[in-house]
């Protein structure tokens, strides 16, 4: 029963979004408030670490917030969830310190970039259901990328009209771009596989063991991220062969939010001890633009992984329960028409008899059970 639903809940994941059903005023503003919160909350969080003595930030996670909720809740929610990213933004950017108009304009950046991701992950699996898991997986990638890409042009647009930047624009472009496609890659796949475990919760999952990896996963991850290159451990030069298999086996075994889950502590701790200045993210022998370079690379491929990983594993389970159900269906069907053939019939008993349809109907009795043979009482010599 896991296996199946860990496969049934990858493909809910991975399928078009249901629609938010015909939405109220009251479901609107709450989606408003909701998204508003989360996406403030983790974008002052972001500001916060950017304005702070690190000045390091690795992703950005209003970003996945944003295009997560979108994908979640489908086409009917994208007012909503634009009205609350654009009052958000808007808020934030003038508590720092920014001018109206570059906080109006960047709100409204923000909002068009969650609402397009959504848009062309709903847009490929609209047109083709048919696509392989995998797919799927690489389809909210590529329109991570295409709206990241296409917001960051926007977001270099605003402040070079605005002029409170002198840095090339190329660096601005870049630096927007890798901080929102890193969050959208490392918070989304969260924010959906949670909403829908919530919206449809999986019975009959061992969640004893999935914690259990998840714990200690944290653990290691937590020791192999806080040492340093010269450290003179073998986990500083190979930190994946500690953290890899872990993941691998999360991703394969579990519910799609446990690796998702894995993926943030993991983001987490590298961006905490970049900011304490602890372990190879917080070295500060390191220009801070190679550690920041890095770790989105290690967080990309990472997010990527798992989520193929888990995706692989999840076609096969819904395979193998789509094969299931069909030898119930066709054994129910036997069992359906074993009494059917046995049933009693006085006038095809007298008319068919000395026919081959009478001979094929007794042998057809003769290869049901005993029990309901006798319980139809059919397969007596006399009729």
């Amino acid at each position: 029963m896991g296996a199946s639903a860990t496969g049934a809940s990858w493909y809910r994941m991975s399928s078009p979004r249901r629609p938010w059903a015909s939405p109220g005023r009251r479901e609107w503003v709450l989606l408003v408030l909701a998204s508003g919160i989360l996406y403030g909350a983790a974008a002052w969080a972001t500001l916060a670490l950017l304005n702070s003595s690190a000045r390091i930030s690795f992703f950005c996670p209003a970003a996945g917030i944003s295009a997560g909720l979108v994908i979640a809740f489908g086409r009917r929610s994208y007012s909503a969830i634009a009205t609350g990213t654009l009052i958000a933004t808007v808020l934030l950017n003038l508590g720092f310190g920014r001018g109206p108009t570059l906080a109006v304009g960047m709100g409204a950046l923000n909002a068009a970039e969650g609402v397009t991701v959504g848009w062309l992950v709903g847009l490929v699996l609209k047109r083709r259901e048919d696509l392989h898991e995998v797919i799927r997986v690489l389809a909210l990638y590529a329109a991570a990328a295409v709206a990241t890409g296409a917001g960051a042009v926007g977001k270099v647009v605003l402040i070079k009209t605005v002029g409170e930047a002198a840095a090339p624009w190329w660096e601005f472009w870049l630096s927007w771009f890798t901080a929102d496609f890193v969050g959208i890659a490392v918070v989304a796949p969260l924010i959906v596989s949670a909403i829908d475990l919530a919206r449809t919760p999986v019975k009959g999952h061992d969640w004893t063991l999935d914690i259990t990896l998840l714990l200690v996963f944290a653990v290691m991850a937590y020791h192999v991220l806080s040492l340093r290159l010269d450290e003179g451990t073998w986990a500083t030069l190979a930190p994946g062969a500690t953290l890899l298999p872990i993941l691998i086996w999360l991703s394969a075994r579990s519910q799609p939010i446990v690796p998702g889950l894995a993926i943030i502590i993991l983001a987490c701790l590298m961006t905490l001890f970049a900011a304490s200045g602890i372990g190879r993210y917080g070295d500060l022998r390191v220009p801070i633009e190679t550690r920041v370079m890095a770790a989105q690379v290690a967080l990309s491929a990472v997010s990527i992984a798992a989520l193929t990983i888990s995706a692989l594993y999840a076609g096969r389970r819904r395979a193998e329960a789509r094969l299931k159900a069909s030898e119930m269906r066709l054994a129910a069907i036997a069992d359906t028409a074993r009494p059917a053939c046995c049933s009693r019939s006085n006038g095809w008993l007298r008319d068919d008899r000395s026919s081959n349809s009478f001979q094929r109907r007794q042998a057809a009795c003769s290869e049901s059970t005993p029990r309901r043979c006798s319980m139809t009482r059919t397969c007596s010599s006399g009729g």
